[in-house]
């Protein structure tokens, strides 16, 4: 007989709309109505929310299930494939852009005809240099279930990547004992707290920091991790998750111990070094160090961090500080539109992106980790006037900027427990673990596991509009 396959399970959340006490909205799940035995959330796991709001897993599935796929050849053309079993693509206008560091140099449409199941080759649409090409699919005429201009398919084809930059190296350290309670060159001003730690970084005199920058391990665990930290985790005595393998590393409450620093100064650029170290629950310590490099423009940072070799698959390596709430107009140069992780970014794009902070959260109907960007060049914060702090990576790195702290995101159990923080949080990663099916079948596979090991990487901080030279 005929074999079909391929389904969704699920497409849809199976949550019930309910308020609580405090007439707050959130979506219920087992045991929110005294129901027991329950399964929590486990039927919270579709495509889309209870509402069909989508979840950014389903321009994955869309991107995984086009119709036409696009690739390089051997010989540098198109290798373009009809994957449609009857229709050729007469019904579709190709539309391609070619792009540079994110920014468009020039656009085009053609309309090749593709047999179904067939493959054709078409040659580089453009002789401008370019370093990729966008290729989107689009429909020709209305249909009864999209409108003309809909975005099929499409893929992005990298026709002459960037020169890879040298691997980052810690350069020497500075040794001059530093006991200011501030210091300033060029745009940017640190203050520090009475441990030594930094308390607020200024640009011009606006406030760009407000917390210290420490490192980070920890990700407010998803479902596939093993859901939240606390007694949910607890009750899965079945297997021991993600989620509590992190707790017994102690990556969540890791004690910082005291902050060493020293400086040089020069009529060109001060450099300060910061030493810290962090102990874990499991008797293992974290060593954290950065320098700081302030020009007349801003500030280059390079950091390292020695992270124990005994803690394996972990959720993220990098750092984390604040930003303030002001600065809510994000744009960055990556992948986008939406959030991307090591084993969910073949739907995304390299381009240029905007996005209100606060439209970098998403409501799962169970607060958890969200909203990171691979392969990032850069991003800003501004205000709507367009003051504010840019970030640049010499090597692409992973960040995510939202208004729920990962402290929120990890105790909230519904949609009415979580309210946005008083700072921004901000997350720069050099690796950061992927999602995985551990909910329900496979975990993270080994190419997109992190482990412990010794990491450098660097960053700027300029103000926004700085002539960087």
């Amino acid at each position: 007989g005929p074999l079909v396959g391929g389904f969704i399970w699920d497409w849809r959340d199976q949550g019930l709309s309910a308020t609580d006490d405090q007439d707050r909205f959130y979506w219920a799940y087992g045991g929110h109505y005294g129901d027991t035995p329950n399964d929590a959330n486990f039927n919270i796991n579709g495509l889309v929310g209870p509402d069909l709001t989508p979840h950014p897993q389903l321009r994955e599935y869309q991107w995984a299930a086009r119709p036409v796929t696009a690739a390089l050849s051997d010989s540098g053309d198109i290798l373009l494939h009809n994957r449609r079993a009857f229709a050729d693509t007469s019904d579709l206008t190709l539309h391609w852009t070619l792009q540079q560091n994110g920014a468009t140099v020039e656009t085009g449409t053609l309309t090749p005809l593709i047999k179904a199941g067939a493959q054709e080759t078409l040659p580089i649409p453009t002789t401008k240099p370019g370093e990729t090409l966008l290729l989107e699919w689009k429909l020709r005429t209305d249909t009864l279930w999209a409108e003309a201009g809909y975005t099929l398919a499409w893929d992005q084809l990298t026709l002459s990547a960037q020169a890879p930059t040298p691997a980052s190296k810690f350069p020497a350290i500075p040794t001059d004992p530093l006991t200011d309670t501030a210091l300033a060159h060029g745009p940017t001003q640190i203050t520090f707290a009475p441990d030594g730690t930094i308390k607020a970084v200024h640009l011009h005199g606006a406030p760009a920091i407000l917390s210290d920058l420490t490192a980070c391990l920890w990700r407010a665990p998803t479902d596939n991790d093993g859901g939240k930290p606390l007694e949910e985790a607890a009750a899965q005595p079945y297997r021991l998750s993600n989620t509590m393998r992190w707790l017994g590393y102690g990556l969540n409450a890791l004690t910082q111990g005291q902050t060493k620093r020293t400086i040089e100064r020069a009529a060109d650029t001060t450099r300060l070094y910061l030493h810290r170290t962090w102990q874990a629950a499991d008797g293992e310590t974290l060593t954290h160090e950065t320098l700081w490099t302030l020009t007349d423009q801003g500030a280059d940072i390079t950091e390292r961090l020695h992270v124990p070799e005994t803690w394996q698959d972990l959720p993220r390596i990098g750092i984390r500080f604040e930003t303030p709430t002001t600065l809510d107009q994000l744009s960055w140069i990556g992948l986008g539109p939406d959030e991307s992780y090591p084993d969910r970014k073949a739907a995304q794009t390299h381009g240029t992106w905007q996005s209100a902070v606060q439209d970098q959260y998403h409501p799962f109907a169970r607060p958890q980790e969200h909203g990171n960007h691979e392969q990032a060049r850069s991003f800003a914060l501004r205000t709507g006037t367009g003051e504010g702090l840019e970030i640049h990576f010499p090597r692409p790195l992973a960040f995510t900027a939202r208004p729920h702290h990962d402290t929120a995101l990890n105790t909230a159990q519904t949609l009415a427990e979580l309210t946005p923080s008083a700072t921004t949080e901000i997350h720069i990663d050099i690796a950061t673990r992927g999602l995985g099916t551990g909910a329900c079948g496979p975990d993270t596979l080994t190419p997109y596991q992190t482990h412990g090991g010794k990491y450098v990487f660097e960053w700027t901080l300029h103000p926004t509009n700085a002539d960087k030279g």
